[in-house]
C-alpha cells in the first residue's frame, strides 16, 4: 500500500502521468487489512464506465475494499449493496446529463431508508455546483451523512481517507454540510423568458442534399485518423493533463506518438476497432421548439430559459429546409477488449485502449460530418454537429426517433438501451445544422 500511496503522489506532483500510474499500481499485491469499503457504480442512462474502473483501481491499490457494481447499475441495487457490505461510502459517476439526475434519486433514497453513508459524485456531466444541490432533499433538509463531489478519482481517495479516518470523518461531513447550507441561501437571479424565437436570427440560405433518405458509408481507419483530435486524446484520455509544457512536448515524443503508433497498428491488426458510419438527409421545417420530418416524426429540443433563449429549432426555416442526421460507432470490440483488461489487471492497456476508442468514435464523427459538408456545399467550418445528451440537446429519448430513421442497427449495428444510452458504448449520434450563424450553448 505504501508503494501504492508514494506512486500516486508522484502522479499528483506530475512526476508520472496516468498511464505510468497504472503500470505500477498493476505489479502491486493487497494483502493488507483494508482501510475502509467503499461501493462504486454508474448510474443508469450511462454505458460508459471507465471513470469507475479507474477509481476501482486507485482505491483499491490504496488499500480500500471496493464494490465496483459495474454501468447502469438501478438505485435500489446501490442502496442494498451498501448496506449488505457495511460500506462506509458510496461512489457515483455519470459521464452524460441524463444519467446525472439520478445522482438526487439515490441520495433521497438513502435517506427515505434512514441510513448514514456519505456519498461521493463525479464524472463529466456534473460540477461542484450540482454536487451541492444534490444533498438538499426535497423536504429543505440537508442529507445527513454529505454529499461529496470529487473532480477526479484522485480527490476521491482524498475524501474517502478522510471519511474513512475515525478522527476525521464527522468534521469532513459537518464541513460539506455547511458549505452546502452556504450555498443554498444565495438566491439565484430571476430567469428572463425569452420570446419564442430570437428575432436577431437570420435565415440561412437553402442547401440541396445529394439524396434524401439514410445510406452506410465506407470509411477507412487510417482516413478517420487524420481527424483524431491528439490534445484531448493524450491530455485527458490518457492523462496527460498534469505535466508540465516542457514534459509534456517529451512524453508526446517518447510516449504518446510512439503509443498512438503502436495501438493503431494493433488495433487494425485484431480488429477491435472498426468505422461504422450512416448519414442521412431529410426535408424538414422548424416549428417553435421542434424539428418537423415528413409528417409524423417531431424532433424536440429545450429552449434557453435566459440568455439569448436559443433553441437549435430556431436555426432553420419554419417553410422548408434540410436537416442531416448521422450515426457512428467504432463497433462492439472495443469495450470488451476494455473490459478483458480490466479483469486481467492490464490497467494501463486498458486505460489506452478505451481513450483511444472514445478518440476515434469523435474523429469518426468529425469525418462524417466533414462529409455533410461536402456533399451540401458547405465551406469547411459552416454548420456545427450536437450530439444528444450534452448542453443543447440533453434528452437522449430524443434518439429512439433519430435511430429508425438511420435504420441504425440494421445498417452499423448501433441501438438504444432501455434507458436510452448508445450500444455499443463508443459511438455517437448527432443533428448536422448547417446554418452559418450556429453557435454551441447550453440548455439549464
Amino acid at each position: 500500500m505504501e508503494r501504492a500511496r508514494r506512486a500516486i503522489q508522484q502522479h499528483l506532483n506530475g512526476e508520472l502521468i496516468l498511464p505510468e500510474l497504472l503500470q505500477q499500481l498493476e505489479t502491486l499485491q493487497r494483502s493488507e487489512e483494508p482501510l475502509g469499503t467503499l461501493v462504486i457504480a454508474t448510474l443508469p442512462g450511462d454505458v460508459h464506465d471507465i471513470g469507475t474502473a479507474l477509481l476501482h483501481t486507485v482505491l483499491d491499490c490504496a488499500g480500500y475494499q471496493v464494490h465496483d457494481l459495474g454501468k447502469q447499475v438501478p438505485v435500489e441495487t446501490i442502496v442494498d449493496a451498501a448496506i449488505q457490505t457495511h460500506a462506509d461510502a458510496i461512489g457515483l459517476s455519470a459521464l452524460l446529463v441524463t444519467s446525472s439526475r439520478q445522482m438526487p434519486r439515490c441520495i433521497q433514497a438513502l435517506d427515505a431508508r434512514g441510513l448514514d453513508i456519505p456519498v461521493l459524485v463525479g464524472g463529466a456531466a456534473i460540477n461542484r455546483a450540482f454536487g451541492r444541490r444534490s444533498a438538499v432533499l426535497p423536504d429543505g433538509r440537508i442529507y445527513a451523512a454529505g454529499v461529496f463531489y470529487c473532480r477526479d478519482v484522485f480527490e476521491g481517495l482524498a475524501i474517502a481517507d478522510a471519511l474513512c479516518d475515525p478522527r476525521r470523518r464527522a468534521g469532513a461531513i459537518e464541513e460539506v454540510r455547511l458549505e452546502i447550507a452556504a450555498e443554498r441561501e444565495q438566491q439565484p437571479p430571476p430567469i428572463i423568458r425569452p420570446a419564442s424565437r430570437p428575432a436577431h436570427l437570420a435565415r440561412a440560405a437553402q442547401v440541396t442534399p445529394p439524396y434524401l433518405g439514410a445510406r452506410r458509408r465506407g470509411a477507412n481507419l487510417r482516413d478517420v485518423w487524420r481527424h483524431l483530435d491528439r490534445n484531448t486524446l493524450f491530455r485527458f484520455h490518457w492523462g496527460g493533463y498534469r505535466a508540465s509544457e516542457d514534459a509534456y512536448a517529451r512524453l508526446v515524443r517518447d510516449y504518446f506518438e510512439p503509443t498512438l503508433q503502436q495501438l493503431t497498428d494493433d488495433a487494425l491488426r485484431d480488429g477491435w476497432l472498426d468505422a461504422r458510419i450512416v448519414t442521412g438527409y431529410f426535408a424538414c421545417r422548424a416549428d417553435a421548439n421542434s424539428l418537423v420530418l415528413g409528417s409524423d416524426v417531431h424532433l424536440d429540443f429545450p429552449r434557453q430559459p435566459g440568455g439569448e433563449g436559443l433553441c437549435l429549432a430556431d436555426y432553420f426555416s419554419p417553410e422548408r429546409d434540410v436537416v442531416a442526421l448521422q450515426a457512428v460507432t467504432v463497433g462492439p470490440r472495443a469495450g470488451q477488449e476494455v473490459k478483458r483488461l480490466q479483469s486481467e489487471g492490464q490497467y494501463e492497456r486498458m486505460l489506452l485502449v478505451n481513450g483511444l476508442a472514445s478518440a476515434t468514435a469523435e474523429a469518426l464523427a468529425e469525418y462524417a460530418h466533414q462529409e455533410v459538408r461536402r456533399e451540401l456545399g458547405l465551406a469547411p467550418d459552416q454548420g456545427l454537429r450536437f450530439s444528444w445528451g450534452y448542453a443543447a440537446c440533453p434528452d437522449l429519448a430524443e434518439q429512439r426517433k433519430v435511430l429508425p430513421l438511420l435504420d441504425a442497427e440494421a445498417e452499423i449495428g448501433l441501438r438504444l438501451t432501455e434507458s436510452d444510452t448508445l450500444d455499443p458504448e463508443h459511438s455517437t449520434v448527432a443533428i448536422v445544422v448547417h446554418h452559418p450563424g450556429v453557435k454551441y450553448f447550453a440548455v439549464r
